[in-house]
């Protein structure tokens, strides 16, 4: 799911602003990824609070779950007008 979210957003980064692909350096991308959960972490991700073993699950990230799971329309426009 995350691989077509990243494939729309570099679609609309070069047809909109010719700018360079949020998975190009990788580690930028990351970071645009962790900035948008730290703006605003409910806009971007479903929160996923409980389950896990042998860790686990909390609020935000955690090593079960991550980030949890992205809210595919507003993290797409986050990442598709950030800097890179």
């Amino acid at each position: 799911m995350f691989a077509g979210i990243i494939v729309n957003v570099n679609s609309y980064r070069a047809s909109t602003w010719s700018k360079s692909t949020v998975s190009a350096p990788l580690n930028t991308a990351l970071a645009d990824l962790y900035a948008a959960a730290d703006a605003n972490y409910g806009m971007y991700f479903n929160d996923i609070k409980s389950g896990g073993s042998p860790f686990s699950s909390g609020p935000n990230w955690d090593f079960v779950t991550g980030l949890g799971s992205p809210k595919a329309g507003p993290l797409m426009s986050y990442l598709g007008s950030a800097k890179q």
